[in-house]
């Protein structure tokens, strides 16, 4: 078994694209008492009738790495942005594990596929999948 990591980094530049932002970059200022900071710059697009976004800067002082800095104001500036379009970021792998979790459980515990489905009807709607249920067990498939 092994685990992967999320590059907050990698998952700013897909959320600054689906977002349509001016610009999305990665700074870096020393302060007068020498602290490194790695930040992020963000440039909204333009409001109303102006002709520039707001710009918006996200710091965090380098304490181990210039990675690890980086990817907390990657951070910073997503849960930002997060506040500002009000949207969600949803593991698919992990929603799938759950759902599959869910479906076995119902299995398991049902003596007919009639208590199945009733288990899985309320996860059925925001699923990826539809669950045709039958006294012999369950057939998954994709919704189209």
């Amino acid at each position: 078994m092994f685990v992967i990591g999320v590059s907050y980094q990698a998952l700013l530049g897909a959320v600054a694209g689906r977002c349509s932002l001016e610009y999305a970059g990665f700074v870096q200022e020393v302060t007068e008492d020498g602290t490194v900071l790695c930040g992020v710059e963000l440039v909204l697009p333009p409001v109303g009738g102006c002709s520039a976004g707001p710009t918006v800067y996200f710091w965090s002082p380098v304490q181990s790495t210039f990675c690890a800095a980086y990817e907390q104001a990657s951070l910073q500036a997503i849960s930002y942005l997060q506040s500002v379009y009000a949207f969600l970021i949803v593991d698919y792998s992990f929603q799938g594990l759950v759902w599959y979790r869910g479906l076995a459980r119902a299995a398991v515990n049902a003596d007919t596929g009639i208590g199945a489905c009733e288990a899985m009807n309320d996860h059925e709607a925001s699923s990826t999948f539809s669950v045709l249920c039958c006294s012999h067990g369950f057939l998954c498939f994709p919704l189209i």
